[in-house]
């Protein structure tokens, strides 16, 4: 997995990762980073975007496969 940093948004904490955005997508996120995420994502709909196909495709896989 690449884990380059993502756009900061201005004034936040650690830059966003690619990383931060696979666990944001399998709610494996500590509530604070989440928040981080959430503002992001709100400012980065590209990236929302790519959160959301990531949750309908393990979604998809879960309904196949449990």
């Amino acid at each position: 997995m690449n884990d380059k940093h993502l756009h900061p948004l201005p004034g936040a904490g650690a830059p966003i990762t690619e990383a931060d955005l696979h666990a944001y997508a399998d709610g494996q996120l500590l509530p604070a980073r989440r928040a981080d995420v959430d503002a992001f994502l709100a400012a980065h709909p590209q990236d929302q975007t790519r959160v959301n196909d990531w949750q309908a495709q393990r979604r998809a896989l879960h309904a196949l496969l449990d």
